[in-house]
Formats: C-alpha cells, structure tokens, sequence
C-alpha cells in the first residue's frame, strides 16, 4: 500500500540548451505500508539538483520528521545546484529521522548528499562519483581572483570533511589536488561501507565529546 502524500515536478529550462528545451525535475515524496506498525516515507531523488525554490518538499518534510521515523531517499541523480546541495545536506544532518541513501547513480552534489545520510546502501550495479565544484564566475579581474579563492576553500572544506572515511587518500587527492573524477562502481563501494562511519555519526559523537 503507497499513500503519495506529496509529490512535486516542476519544468525547468537547460541553460546549456540553445533551443532551451525543458527538463523535467521530479520528487515524490509518498508513505509506504510496510507492516501495520511500520511506516517508511520514501523519497524519489531524480535527475539534476534544481535550485532550492524546487526542493521545498523535501526540505519541509525532513524538517518535519520524528525521531522514529526511517526516510529513504530514493538516489538517481549526477548532480546539479550547489546551494541546494548544500541546505539539503545540512538539514539531513538536522533532521531526527533515520535517513538511508538508495543509490542508484549518485554523482556530485548527489553523492556527498548521500555521505550525509545515516546508512548508505548501494544497489545492484549502483554507482557514485566524485569531483570538485564546476562553477563559473564572472566580473573584474579582483572580483573573480577572491570569488575562484572562496570557491577554492569551500569545496575543500566540505569534500574533505565528509568523504572523510569513505574516499582513500589517494582518491581525496585526485579530487582536491589534481582536479580528478573518482568513479565507484558496486565492488568498490560495498566493502568500505563496513569500516565507514557517517558523518552524521561522527557529529554527533563530536558534540557529546565538547559537551
């Protein structure tokens, strides 16, 4: 039994289009029955990142979870909008819910969502991919030397910390240093998921330690 309690699909236009032919976003948002104690809210997590206006469901619905609550997010995505990666990754690191990451394609931005989650599973044939920030600036010459140096610093600090653990060394270096792709595929990203430890984990862990 599914009860679609929400569902949002919204028309955007590609940029990089010359005819500017539309894309279709799409996030549903829908309760499963598993057991008659047991409820799961799934969410189906498809296609580019849109800007956060288009997220809102998502958002809200985490915001709005209860502790004993499981949410999966349903990953099928390469990527996309970086601010709304990055408010997406932060309330899934808020949120009181149990979060699990499906993945089906996580690249980019979508990948380091998952990172966020409390359990990651990797289904058949799933893969993940990691990159820096593709980002674009424009303006004078000052502007855009400090613009590339924040940039710089941000995707450092974020991919650093939470690919901590999952990503080897040698791959956080080909990502930081030398501006690489790490490409996963099911056996890569299997066995690490036994001595990984999430980041959401590793918060919390930290803030008891400060208290």
């Amino acid at each position: 039994m599914k009860q679609y309690v929400n569902q949002c699909i919204k028309k955007i236009y590609n940029d990089n289009d010359d005819d500017n032919t539309p894309i279709m976003k799409t996030m549903e948002i829908y309760e499963a029955l598993i057991t008659q104690k047991e409820r799961k809210t799934y969410i189906g997590f498809y296609g580019e990142i849109p800007e956060i206006l288009y997220m809102t469901p998502i958002i809200n619905r985490l915001r709005d979870a209860k502790p004993n609550e499981k949410i999966v997010l349903e990953i099928n995505s390469d990527g996309g909008n970086m601010d709304a990666g990055i408010q997406l990754c932060n309330t899934i690191l808020d949120t009181p819910a149990y979060v699990i990451a499906n993945i089906y394609n996580a690249c980019s931005a979508a990948a380091l969502i998952a990172l966020c989650c409390d359990c990651i599973v990797i289904k058949k044939f799933g893969t993940m991919m990691f990159h820096v920030v593709k980002w674009s600036i424009s303006g004078k010459i000052d502007d855009m030397t400090r613009g590339v140096t924040y940039m710089n610093r941000l995707n450092y600090q974020m991919t650093k910390e939470l690919t901590k653990g999952f990503l080897t060394e040698e791959e956080q270096s080909l990502c930081l240093e030398t501006g690489g792709d790490v490409w996963l595929i099911e056996e890569d990203l299997v066995p690490r998921l036994k001595t990984w430890t999430p980041y959401k984990k590793r918060k919390i862990m930290k803030n008891q330690k400060n208290k």
